[in-house]
């Protein structure tokens, strides 16, 4: 699993769960994203044919951190996972792909206000499409 994938997944895993910041992380959840992590670290990937897979990796390595850092026995507290989860979603450039045809209603929607599409700029050579 690449840094990129990794993030991704992480991502999706905050988006789509009912996700509590007072509750944080149980442990069992916590051991599922450190066996996932440790792929990233030993990945290798041919970065001529993929070239944003690396994208996500400062990510990867402070998470690495704080898990070494936190007793992670029962889970991970709901400030440290709340750290973890902006963190992850600063990985990200959250803008709507420029191929639909309704790119303004879904910016606004996305973001919720009428102020029309979002940039579409670039960060660390990747623009993120939802």
């Amino acid at each position: 699993m690449t840094p990129r994938d990794f993030s991704y997944w992480l991502q999706g895993h905050f988006e789509i769960n009912e996700y509590n910041p007072l509750a944080g992380l149980s442990a069992a959840k916590v051991q599922i994203i450190k066996k996932h992590l440790e792929l990233t670290f030993k990945a290798k990937v041919d970065v001529n044919r993929f070239p944003d897979a690396n994208v996500g990796g400062g990510f990867c390595q402070f998470l690495d951190g704080v898990f070494a850092a936190a007793d992670t026995t029962d889970g991970l507290s709901g400030p440290i996972t709340e750290k973890v989860r902006i963190k992850l979603s600063d990985c990200f450039l959250h803008v709507i792909d420029p191929t639909f045809a309704n790119r303004d209603e879904l910016s606004r929607i996305h973001r919720g206000d009428g102020d029309g599409p979002l940039s579409g700029s670039r960060r660390g050579g990747v623009e993120a499409m939802c």
